[in-house]
């Protein structure tokens, strides 16, 4: 399953992605740092980026 999302996102968003399970399953199934290197890139708020993601 997780190649699969992976791969989806990667498609739609036509870059590479980190995709992991994250350590507290309560934050959800899979978690990338994408938001973060984002950021740097837009000059943006990693949380307004991946509200907009």
């Amino acid at each position: 399953m997780q190649n699969i999302v992976k791969k989806h996102i990667e498609d739609v968003l036509k870059c590479d992605i980190v995709l992991e399970k994250p350590k507290d399953i309560t934050l959800g199934h899979f978690a990338t740092p994408l938001a973060f290197s984002l950021a740097k890139e837009l000059r943006k708020n990693p949380m307004i980026i991946a509200q907009e993601l």
